[in-house]
């Protein structure tokens, strides 16, 4: 079968589609975007709207604006018109403000459904989420969680799981203490997933390692050193020729006596 521009923006579709599903956005967006720039006949092709679809999904997911150069052709410009409530999520996302997004995906979920877009429409709220949470990282250093429930409109109990969520992900720096009903925010998110980190990390244990030998060596040197064991012997029996508290003989009604004999 010949090659024509029908397999090329199917090829780029399912490819971009592909590295969605494997939550590659910055991959997915790219081969979407050269999906919507290849010329195609001389009617709106139905691969283009769909990959428009997916596309304005992506790019909020990917945290990048969409650089799409679409031929200078109408039926081009006709694909985001199509795609009308697709753009209005996107201008959505742009203000942050996660409540109204997740409004409009409840109103949209049959159609979302029906392009089997709902999943990534979730994930893109619950980016906006966790993105407003990142704000509050840069501005507050500790903050309550009933405050930060307020803020995102949600449950104590809801954000304390997204909070751990993130936390374990990797996504944010920063600690909750159950018992005050706080989280504190860490300004610099510690990060241990790449070759420098694992090299330090195994440095860091060598040298405890090397420590702790170090330290054990000493120690055996040391309780076999024959003058500090004379001497540890000496001062326990100097400790037990002294004189017990009931030996002494203390003032009574601001008159002094005299101490023990041996101390005259």
């Amino acid at each position: 079968e010949t090659m024509d521009v029908k397999h090329v923006l199917q090829y780029y579709y399912y490819g971009g589609s592909l590295y969605a599903a494997l939550r590659k956005f910055s991959r997915a967006l790219h081969f979407l975007e050269i999906c919507l720039s290849v010329p195609s006949q001389q009617t709106t092709s139905a691969i283009q709207v769909v990959a428009y679809q997916k596309l304005t999904l992506i790019s909020i997911l990917s945290g990048r604006r969409a650089n799409v150069r679409m031929p200078s052709m109408s039926i081009h410009s006709g694909i985001p018109h199509l795609c009308r409530p697709y753009s209005n999520l996107l201008q959505i996302a742009a203000d942050q403000d996660a409540e109204k997004f997740a409004a409009t995906i409840a109103q949209m979920t049959p159609f979302l459904e029906k392009h089997d877009n709902l999943g990534l429409a979730k994930q893109a709220l619950e980016h906006i989420r966790q993105k407003n949470v990142k704000q509050f990282q840069s501005t507050f250093v500790s903050l309550k969680l009933t405050s930060l429930a307020h803020h995102l409109k949600l449950s104590v109990p809801e954000v304390e799981t997204r909070l751990r969520r993130m936390i374990i992900s990797g996504e944010l720096s920063a600690q909750i203490c159950k018992k005050e009903g706080v989280v504190w925010f860490n300004k610099h998110n510690e990060e241990f997933d790449n070759d420098k980190a694992i090299e330090q990390l195994k440095t860091s244990l060598e040298t405890c390692m090397a420590s702790f030998l170090k330290a054990k060596e000493l120690n055996t040197a040391i309780s076999l050193d024959t003058k500090l064991l004379t001497k540890i012997s000496e001062s326990e029996s100097r400790k037990d020729n002294l004189p017990t508290s009931s030996s002494w003989d203390f003032p009574a009604h601001g008159k002094s006596k005299k101490l023990l004999p041996f101390l005259e």
